[in-house]
């Protein structure tokens, strides 16, 4: 009995741990992309996050390589940042990168409904961040 719970808190810590480790790599290269704008003033111009970060290609790919571990009880999931919020408190207490997301979902949809901003392609794909209008637009899955 006591080997099996070893085994199963040694995967279970496993999965945590590469969970992390693919979200800290994927918000890092969301952020580098989006520091690379010239008119982009960490913490200063506000962001605005087009799609879902649950539904995005990247962490569907991070689903299906951690698979095998989401058979652990209470184990499910495929980032650790789930909505815009969560990705701003990441940046920001994770990665130290200062963030001023748009949290008003009706503010949010309006620019995503936006020509330019449909027009993005989706992260991980080149472009997938512009400035549209003041605001840096980030597209992480695709928008209805």
């Amino acid at each position: 009995m006591v080997l099996h719970c070893v085994i199963f808190a040694n995967g279970a810590y496993f999965y945590k741990r590469l969970l992390f480790a693919s979200t800290s790599q994927y918000a890092a290269t969301i952020m580098e992309q989006v520091e690379k704008d010239p008119d982009y003033e960490p913490g200063v111009t506000p962001v605005a996050v087009i799609g879902s970060f649950s539904e995005s290609a990247v962490a569907r790919e991070y689903d299906d390589t951690f698979a095998q571990y989401r058979h652990l009880v209470g184990m499910s999931g495929r980032s650790s940042i789930t909505y815009p919020i969560t990705f701003s408190n990441y940046c920001r207490f994770i990665l130290g990168h200062p963030i001023n997301m748009i949290t008003d979902e009706t503010a949010v949809a309006e620019i995503g409904v936006q020509r330019p901003a449909r027009r993005l392609p989706v992260f991980p794909k080149e472009g997938f961040c512009a400035m549209i209008d003041g605001v840096m637009v980030i597209k992480v899955s695709q928008w209805p």
